[in-house]
């Protein structure tokens, strides 16, 4: 039960500093051209990112929080179980399906975190994936999918992220 509340609280935090990220927007803004990659990221871009992580911090909150109240319960429940030689099957049962929530939660949790951590994964491939060749002008939505592409329809060199082209 102690990693259950340390990642609780881990979220908590995670929740403020993404709140305090949208507090130095301009900021990040600026850090973001100083790197000098070739895409730039507009203010809605990175509030949507940010607006993400916010949300999938605040679902391990609460995933990790009930978890942790669901694990106690199972303990008390586990403590005030009759001693006698035979123990009725509902209480076990009972029990155990106490223990398989605090479970569930628990790894709603985790699998938050996971999410949160394939989030900044694509925000880094994002930025990193955006190369072009000198004087090629960069496309943004689905016509980048279409005007991104050399002759034959392959992607043009330094595209890592253009999808495969279509077989015909």
């Amino acid at each position: 039960m102690q990693s259950v509340s340390f990642l609780a609280s881990t979220a908590v935090l995670m929740v403020l500093a993404v709140f305090a990220v949208f507090g130095q927007l301009p900021t990040l803004m600026a850090a973001l051209d100083s790197l000098s990659l070739d895409r730039a990221y507009s203010v809605s871009d990175v509030e949507i990112h940010l607006v993400v992580m916010l949300a999938l911090f605040v679902l391990a909150f609460f995933a990790f929080t009930l978890s942790l109240r669901q694990f106690n319960h199972f303990c008390i429940m586990l403590g005030a179980l009759d001693h006698s030689p035979v123990t009725p099957d509902d209480e076990i049962e009972a029990i155990a399906r106490m223990n398989a929530l605090g479970a569930k939660n628990f790894n709603s949790g985790i699998r938050a975190y996971y999410f949160s951590v394939a989030t900044v994964a694509l925000v880094c491939l994002r930025m990193a994936c955006h190369r072009h060749l000198p004087g090629h002008h960069r496309h943004s939505g689905p016509s980048r999918i279409l005007l991104d592409r050399a002759p034959h329809g392959r992607p043009r060199r330094g595209d890592c992220c253009a999808p495969p082209a279509e077989t015909r």
